[in-house]
């Protein structure tokens, strides 16, 4: 998988499951030429939880 075919999935990902008001802080990580793919996930998880 390319960078770029990994940023799309995240995005798609952060839209589905992160609430619109929570997804900013997510594109700077998502943004970055290395990204951090375990800390986002886990972010993903810790927002999901909060918002069930």
């Amino acid at each position: 998988m390319t960078e770029k075919e990994l940023q799309e999935n995240l995005v798609y990902l952060m839209k589905k499951y992160v609430r619109e008001s929570q997804q900013e802080a997510f594109y700077e990580d998502i943004s970055m030429p290395e990204v951090p793919v375990k800390g986002i996930l886990a972010e993903f998880n810790k927002v999901k939880k909060k918002n069930c």
